[in-house]
């Protein structure tokens, strides 16, 4: 079997986790704290009071049978070793059952997830750059048990968004100054006033287009009156969590997530109905 040898001075992290788990961005489930860790030959990747580093001699350990993930943008590609007890989702990879687990490639917005109470995992780093925006880039669930090692020669970068936790932040922190976000914000507000305008007319317009028989510019306006409830609902939906961050409400970006998964929701559903609706009353009444 090949054997992997990471080099001296801290490239075996020993996670002994019996009594609670690690996340690297310092959540709930664990105590050490990185963001951005760079994990090369040489250099520690992380630090905290539930790592403990080998200095004297570095740890070896076989690779033979490793099952191997690569990570990038669109997924995880599997090659198949002797260990099978994984899940994968999108970018993220759970691991449920002991084993060894080599990982490479590079991925903007992935995650690896030790399951807790999983025992003898051994993670070897293979040139890995992996980010995260809601979690850690690495987590360790409770009472597991995981041993990471930066393959010899390698690079590997780790890091998560500075806002993926519970700690309270200020309004122009947690305020976006430009993302998608405040894009369909902007781009919502500039365009509900020529809408409202068309809004107003339109039962007029219709009924004139109807009895003139101009239907084709009667699908327009149905068209417009569809647009103008899709703008008005976009931009509530996008400015309710931060009207709440102005007003105090919002102080953690774990309650700014839920607050718009719930806005956009709701939203979705709104406008659904509400488009149904007033289509189905205005074809109802002047087409048919």
């Amino acid at each position: 079997m090949k054997k992997i040898i990471a080099s001296a001075l801290a490239l075996a992290i020993s996670l002994a986790l019996a009594a609670c788990g690690l996340s690297v961005n310092g959540g709930e489930s664990g105590a050490a704290e990185q963001s951005g860790a760079n994990a090369q030959s040489g250099e520690p990747a992380y630090n905290g009071t539930d790592v403990s580093y080998i200095e004297e001699e570095p740890e070896t350990f076989e690779a033979g049978g490793a099952t191997e993930f690569t990570f990038s943008d669109s997924g995880i590609e599997v090659k198949e070793g002797e260990y099978s007890g994984y899940k994968i989702e999108g970018t993220s990879l759970s691991i449920k059952e002991s084993g060894v687990y080599v990982v490479s490639g590079s991925c903007e917005n992935g995650a690896i997830v030790v399951k807790k109470n999983v025992k003898d995992v051994t993670l070897v780093l293979n040139g890995l750059k992996l980010s995260a925006s809601a979690t850690a880039a690495i987590t360790c669930g409770k009472a597991s048990e995981v041993k990471i090692f930066a393959a010899e020669g390698s690079v590997n970068d780790l890091a998560d968004d500075e806002y993926n936790n519970d700690d309270v932040y200020t309004n122009s922190e947690l305020y976006p100054k430009k993302n998608l976000t405040t894009v369909v914000q902007r781009a919502a507000a500039a365009f509900i006033f020529p809408l409202l305008l068309i809004h107003i007319n339109t039962f007029n317009w219709l009924r004139l287009c109807a009895d003139s028989g101009r239907f084709a510019l009667c699908v327009i306006l149905l068209i417009a009156e569809v647009l103008f409830f899709g703008t008005v609902i976009a931009h509530t939906a996008v400015s309710f969590s931060r009207a709440l961050i102005t007003l105090g409400v919002l102080s953690s970006p774990k309650a700014l997530r839920i607050t718009d998964r719930t806005a956009y929701i709701s939203g979705a559903v709104l406008f659904a109905a509400s488009s149904a609706s007033v289509l189905y009353g205005q074809i109802k009444m002047f087409l048919l």
